[in-house]
């Protein structure tokens, strides 16, 4: 005999105290040699493969200690201290399904370990399995509630989650705890902005500013307060470029900062925002969508379309890119590609009129041989007044017809729709959404998928389809003219829309020429809602105003005065809508690029209005140009 071929069971054991026994006592080359030459002798030794894997853990060789590890474990599968070493090993390569299957079977285990749930928490959290990550998050906050650790995890989860409500309530006891730590004071200002505690979010960011000046993300997230806000919007920019100054290659800034830039209506700087968080950032589906906003602006249609397009190829679910795709289409005339899209509206989240809920089925085209089709407005007075073109399309046919509408103009859509019933919209829906006679419904703006798929779907030779009170329309038009007033124009200078009215305004200083090119035989007369006593007293212009009419809730006389008028001359507003839809001469003062008014299209005729002549700026904010077109056409007029 030439002496052992292997290791007996007694030698084998030794050995491996001794390569513990080094391991221990931070011997790492030596245990490992150790290690190796147990396993070269059994190679399935399980507690030889859970410590050599532990050992290769330990000094970075995490694909040689995974291998090792799951060995182990594919031997003795009950062994806790290699699952736990194998979820470690497994997060430490960022594959943290793995990691989390490994913490769930020690969590199990070991229901009131605290690190076994944080760990648990922290695999799934970054799993981006934010709710079981707050739940187990939670379970090791409750077990160790000093576990600051946990408790901004936990935080993170929440928000991650969308749970803003739970987050803010972590981050307060985070702040309590941690009053200067800047990362948390920042995140928790982040969360306030979701929640729109703005004026609280400002003064968390700050702190968070003082807290920590190096860190870029406080900057960028006090900017977000701003950006939108027409008065702040340069203070935004500040803010942005001083988070670039911090972070030059922070893709978020630079996005952000391409918004506040488009808040300002400087949008060729904007887009080169946009255009450097995509680059940084390709993934960044806000930024494309962002960008589309800004190209549409400055009238490319077709660029805005393909970064639309982008970011819902990124996102499939972006609600909002989706409801500018649709604008984008309809503004360029592909109306079936634009009705594809408009659905989405009801699903972003600035979008402010919700759906009108009803028990009876939505109406898809068919044919309504017998029962009532319930008709209902939304988005506003001006998109109602739109679409009740489309709804006239279907009084057309007979089809009886329930409308319930905005309550200043169920007046006119009597009056307008023989036969009709309109009633006033009010929350919630009245008692007409139960009864039995009505068996379908629809919003009047989703008409347009099965009424307004190309340009020869709009009606020809019809100038408008809502009728003011002729006897009034006669009074207010006998009051306002004389022998030596023979024509009558009605004014309106700005939009109230919350979201861009300010792009679509200008001001009553900016008319005098049309004054002047009108002529002695023309008289002007005020069609502005609410209050312009100072702008006209600022004016000095012979601008009549009737003090006996509230033009902003009494429609109906608000149509009889616009009836009256030979020409109305007025940016996008309601009165643009109410003029188009009597088939009064109108001509529309519009911003570059239209903002969002895809019904003006991007000609200077409207399908929608065949009586409304478009006048578009030429750039941002130049209303000068416009109105100097439109005082050459009222001076060439007879």
């Amino acid at each position: 005999m030439t002496g052992k071929t292997h290791t007996d069971g007694a030698d084998l054991a030794a050995l491996l105290n001794a390569a513990a026994s080094r391991h221990q006592a931070g011997d790492l080359a030596g245990a490992d040699a150790q290690y190796r030459v147990v396993l070269q002798q059994a190679p399935d030794h399980p507690q030889a493969l859970y410590l050599a894997g532990a050992l290769a853990f330990q000094i970075g060789a995490a694909d040689e200690a995974r291998t090792k590890l799951e060995h182990s474990l594919r031997l003795r599968g009950d062994y806790l201290p290699a699952i736990e070493m194998l979820g470690a090993a497994a997060a430490k390569a960022g594959d943290f399904t793995r990691a989390a299957q490994c913490f769930t079977t020690v969590a199990a285990k070991k229901p009131d370990s605290t690190e076994a749930h944080y760990n648990l928490g922290y695999a799934l959290l970054n799993g981006q399995a934010y709710d079981d990550a707050a739940n187990a998050l939670r379970r090791a906050v409750e077990l160790k509630p000093e576990a600051g650790q946990a408790l901004h995890l936990l935080a993170a989860a929440l928000r991650l989650s969308g749970r803003m409500d739970e987050a803010a309530g972590a981050y307060e006891q985070l702040v309590a705890r941690e009053p200067r730590n800047g990362r948390v004071l920042d995140e928790y200002g982040g969360v306030l902005i979701m929640l729109g505690r703005m004026a609280e979010a400002e003064v968390v960011l700050r702190r968070a500013i003082a807290s920590a000046p190096d860190m870029a993300n406080p900057y960028t997230n006090l900017g977000r307060i701003f950006q939108t806000d027409l008065m702040r919007a340069d203070a935004a920019v500040t803010l942005h470029d001083q988070a670039l100054a911090r972070s030059p290659g922070y893709a978020d800034a630079h996005n952000n900062r391409g918004v506040a830039l488009y808040t300002l209506s400087r949008f060729a700087e904007a887009i080169d925002s946009f255009n450097a968080a995509i680059a940084l950032k390709p993934t960044l589906c806000e930024a494309f969508n962002n960008l589309g906003n800004a190209l549409y602006r400055t009238g490319d249609a077709t660029g805005a379309i393909q970064n639309f397009q982008r970011a819902v190829a990124l996102n499939p679910d972006y609600a909002e890119a989706h409801w500018n795709l649709a604008v984008a289409h309809l503004t360029g005339g592909n109306f079936a590609a634009g009705w594809t899209e408009y659905g989405w509206r009801w699903r972003c989240k600035d979008f402010t009129s919700p759906p009108r809920r009803f028990a009876q089925p939505q109406w898809h085209g068919q044919p309504m041989d017998q029962g009532t089709l319930l008709l209902w407005g939304e988005q506003g007075l001006g998109e109602e007044i739109l679409c009740a073109g489309m709804a006239a399309d279907i009084v057309a046919t007979g089809t009886s017809v329930v409308w319930e509408c905005d309550a200043r103009l169920a007046t006119l859509i009597t009056r307008s729709f023989p036969g009709v019933r309109a009633i006033a919209r009010r929350d919630p829906p009245g008692v007409v959404a139960k009864e039995l006679e009505i068996h379908a419904q629809i919003s009047t703006a989703d008409l347009g998928q099965y009424l307004r798929n190309t340009p020869a779907d709009f009606p020809k030779n019809r100038l408008g389809y809502l009728k003011a009170d002729k006897h009034r329309m006669q009074a207010y038009r006998t009051r306002l003219l004389s022998n030596k007033r023979t024509r009558l124009v009605g004014i309106s200078w700005i939009s109230k829309n919350p979201e861009f009215g300010v792009h679509k305004s200008c001001g009553l200083l900016d008319l005098p020429p049309l004054w002047q090119a009108a002529g002695e035989k023309t008289r002007f007369v005020d069609l502005q809602y609410g209050d312009t006593t100072a702008e006209r007293v600022a004016t000095a212009s012979d601008l009549a105003h009737l003090d006996d009419l509230d033009l902003t809730n009494d429609i109906d006389s608000l149509a009889a005065l616009i009836a009256a008028c030979d020409l109305v001359i007025t940016v996008s507003n309601t009165t643009a809508h109410l003029a188009g839809a009597l088939g009064i001469p109108t001509w529309i003062m519009a911003p570059a690029g239209n903002g969002k008014l895809w019904y003006w299209g991007d000609n200077t005729k409207s399908p929608w209005y065949p009586s409304v002549t478009i006048f578009r700026q030429s750039a941002a904010g130049a209303w000068g140009d416009v109105i100097a077109k439109i005082a050459q056409h009222l001076g060439a007029a007879p």
